[in-house]
């Protein structure tokens, strides 16, 4: 009885590390770096230069917060997780991938500009948490439709608002401006 007990807890225990070394090597390389425990910022200082006075401004980034195993999490974690995602980028596109504004949008902002850092963008429709993920952004950001562009967290409209700047000549130095340097921005 007691070697049944011994194989069955080394069967258990084998199972473990194999699930997590699957884990790790499914979702290791996409995994969000955090700053958790050091007190300091965690940007890339070479992209990040103050264009002022040529120092390196920093930024303190949230941690990121680990999702349960059922993959179910607040809508508030999960959003602070999208915005102080590695590689950082201080553009987010909250989008929809069907509709025609989005579309619009990312357009605009991905192929008639050059953001570098690129911009995130996510998809609400294809969320698994994308309903509850929107009515939380709309609480937090006052816009309840998509596309919501996101700049150093702080929402500056959708593609209506992106494209009267860009028709007036103004957007590329007006994200410069929200990026507080932490993005530079080119026309194509």
């Amino acid at each position: 009885m007691r070697r049944s007990s011994t194989i069955r807890v080394a069967f258990y225990v084998v199972t473990a590390l194999l699930l997590v070394f699957v884990t790790f090597r499914a979702f290791g390389k996409d995994k969000p770096i955090s700053s958790k425990g050091t007190g300091k910022s965690v940007l890339a200082p070479e992209q990040h230069a103050n264009a002022k006075n040529g120092e390196v401004v920093q930024i303190q980034l949230e941690d990121i917060i680990e999702v349960p195993e059922n993959g179910v999490a607040s809508p508030e974690i999960l959003y602070k997780n999208i915005l102080n995602e590695r590689p950082f980028s201080p553009v987010v596109i909250f989008s929809k991938s069907y509709c025609g504004f989005s579309k619009a949008a990312k357009k605009l902002l991905l192929e008639d500009y050059q953001l570098s850092p690129p911009p995130r963008v996510v998809e609400l429709d294809l969320h698994p948490q994308g309903s509850e993920l929107q009515a939380y952004i709309s609480e937090v950001t006052g816009r309840r439709t998509v596309p919501n562009v996101i700049v150093m967290k702080q929402s500056y409209g959708g593609a209506s608002e992106m494209s009267a700047l860009h028709n007036d000549g103004v957007l590329a130095a007006k994200l410069a401006e929200w990026g507080g340097g932490h993005l530079q921005v080119s026309t194509k």
